[in-house]
């Protein structure tokens, strides 16, 4: 290998000063000429290479035998800071304390509307228990509601509607005949907006399970909410439609029923479809828009108790996972923007006799 000493060597040796003078000024190379000419230093040959190096300064490592303590730390971390967290829920109010809570929800009554659910048993599209028992307990409840509601501020239709039609749902097409919703607009009687939120759960359930998680706890959610609201004297902006669909299983027939022919549903601006893929806990916002940023503003100033990840749309909306929701017809054929949220703890009893 050449050192830049021997290189010099040689070019002396070789040619004139005079003539490597004129040589490096018609190429430009004035510089490297003034550094041939400096004297080369000892020990200049073996460290003429790294001139041309990034030298980097030595990092600090930190000692091996310190690995546990960083995996303790995490570890403590989790269970006394993330998992707490996770599992920090309202306290539930009872129908003894409703009385000095007027506004809130009355968690023992949404879950004694559930046990009836409950005890109704499997829910299959079709079904006795489907078209008539499950039916007949929400125009029960509803008009329970309409009885204790602000009648001088508020008015609520309740409409049963029974609907037949056709889609294309991934590869196949789904037809249906004689599907039900029950279906409640709720408004302001000052109101005069025509743009309508629309609440989405389904009563419907999977052969051989009650169906309580997937999806009647949605269901009594949304039954105690509305009597929240009918028994208050807050007024509100715009109308609100609970959508209480009755075939989301065989899939998501109810809903396209609904969006697509009902007399209400052209006035719907906004979605927030309630659903399960499991029992319990807390739920979980998956999908949300799309291309509604305003949404999830609303939704993080409004939930105490957010709980939203856009690794589970990634995963839902690749078609990963073999499901779907009401979100994807309500989005498809409607053109809705909106909020999809589910219960996903204790998914083993989803689509279950243990639901």
């Amino acid at each position: 290998m050449l050192t830049l000493a021997t290189l010099r060597h040689w070019w002396q040796h070789q040619l004139s000063r005079d003539s490597l003078r004129d040589f490096f000024n018609r190429t430009n190379c004035v510089y490297f000429w003034h550094f041939l000419k400096r004297k080369v230093a000892p020990d200049e040959e073996k460290v003429a290479t790294e001139e041309m190096t990034y030298h980097k300064k030595p990092t600090s490592k930190v000692p091996w035998y310190f690995a546990p303590a960083y995996l303790l730390f995490w570890l403590v971390l989790l269970f006394a800071v993330v998992v707490p967290v996770f599992f920090s829920l309202p306290t539930g109010l009872t129908i003894q304390n409703a009385s000095l809570n007027p506004g809130r929800f009355i968690a023992e009554r949404a879950e004694r509307i559930l046990i009836d659910f409950d005890k109704i048993g499997p829910k299959v599209v079709g079904s006795h228990a489907n078209e008539n028992h499950t039916v007949q307990l929400l125009l029960d409840q509803l008009e329970d509601i309409r009885r204790v509601m602000q009648t001088d501020l508020f008015e609520m239709e309740i409409d049963v509607q029974v609907v037949s039609g056709a889609y294309i749902h991934w590869t196949m097409v789904n037809m249906y005949q004689g599907v039900q919703n029950v279906v409640v607009r709720f408004r302001t009687k000052a109101s005069t907006s025509e743009s309508y939120l629309l609440i989405n759960s389904h009563f419907d359930s999977k052969p051989g399970s009650p169906g309580s998680g997937d999806d009647g706890a949605m269901v009594v959610i949304m039954l105690e909410t509305l009597r929240v609201l009918a028994t208050n004297r807050r007024p509100f902006r715009h109308p609100i439609v609970f959508l209480f669909n009755g075939a989301e299983e065989n899939p998501l027939q109810a809903s396209h029923g609904f969006i697509t022919q009902h007399k209400w549903a052209k006035n719907c601006k906004a979605l927030i479809n309630l659903d399960s893929a499991g029992s319990g806990n807390r739920e979980i916002l998956f999908q949300s828009g799309p291309n509604h940023p305003w949404l999830m503003d609303i939704y993080r100033k409004s939930v105490k108790r957010s709980y939203a990840t856009t690794f589970a749309e990634e995963i839902f909306q690749a078609g990963i996972l073999p499901s779907d929701t009401d979100f994807r017809i309500f989005s498809t054929y409607g053109k809705l923007p909106g909020l999809d949220l589910a219960h996903s703890y204790n998914g083993y009893v989803y689509h279950t006799k243990f639901d």
